[in-house]
């Protein structure tokens, strides 16, 4: 397995960077950003704790926005 940068698998576990970097850092896991590569341990122990409901809810994502802009009254 190659090396994957924490936002790879944020999108992997379906979770924003900075929800996965807080879990990171409850685990003693050192991660300074987004950017940080990941060894193939440290990916592992993620997605193991990942499986055992440690990362719970869905991504958040912003709502869309619904103008009239495009339908001229």
């Amino acid at each position: 397995m190659a090396k994957l940068r924490v936002y790879e698998l944020a999108r992997e576990l379906n979770m924003d960077n900075k929800t996965l970097l807080d879990k990171m850092q409850e685990m003693h896991i050192d991660a300074k950003s987004h950017m940080t590569a990941l060894d193939d341990d440290t990916i592992s122990r993620i997605k193991s704790a990942g499986s055992k409901k440690a990362f719970s809810g869905p991504r958040k994502r912003k709502p869309l926005l619904k103008t009239n802009a495009f339908y001229p009254t």
